[in-house]
């Protein structure tokens, strides 16, 4: 899977890509790839690091991910299923945000990565675009989305009940404010 970093987000990637690498996070790169809904992608990302956290509690692998719920423009929709309006999800995680975007890569960092470090050239070829993750910091992320969090809830067992408490809440203190005002 391709992640592009922007800004100073390599240790964040680094980390996404380890989890990748050593099989915690088995079908949650097939699901991106494959162009999978990205709020379903997230999910399946939650619910691996949730087992492997499970079988082993030492790991942490949970600490700094957080899903959240906001409104943000050219950021992937919530699937209306979850009757929580028109918003948009992506991660957080340890100060930086985490899309899943078209990201453009060198046709042999796509179609043919060499384990022997090797390089394959492929003189004339236009630059290949698929889908992967863009890891960039918090503050561009809202700059380039106009992005606004409305609800923020760490990977966990009970974080779809959180979120669904989160924007109740939120539609609460709407339709009271709305009317006062």
């Amino acid at each position: 899977m391709l992640i592009e970093t922007r800004g100073d987000t390599e240790p964040q990637a680094r980390s996404i890509r380890a989890l990748i690498h050593l099989g915690i996070a088995r079908d949650f790169p097939v699901m991106v790839e494959d162009g999978a809904p990205t709020w379903l992608c997230w999910c399946r990302l939650e619910d691996e690091l949730l087992a492997f956290t499970h079988r082993n509690r030492w790991g942490g692998v949970l600490d700094g991910f957080r899903f959240v719920i906001g409104l943000a423009e050219g950021v992937a929709d919530v699937p209306s299923y979850n009757e929580w309006g028109d918003v948009q999800c992506w991660l957080e995680y340890s100060g930086a945000v985490v899309t899943v975007e078209l990201v453009e890569a060198e046709p042999c960092d796509y179609c043919c990565p060499q384990d022997d470090g090797s390089e394959l050239t492929h003189t004339g070829q236009e630059p290949v675009c698929t889908l992967g993750l863009v890891v960039q910091p918090k503050a561009d992320f809202i700059a380039a989305h106009d992005a606004e969090p409305l609800v923020k809830v760490p990977f966990a067992d009970d974080s779809g009940i959180r979120l669904n408490r989160g924007l109740k809440q939120m539609r609460e203190y709407e339709a009271q404010f709305g009317a006062a005002a």
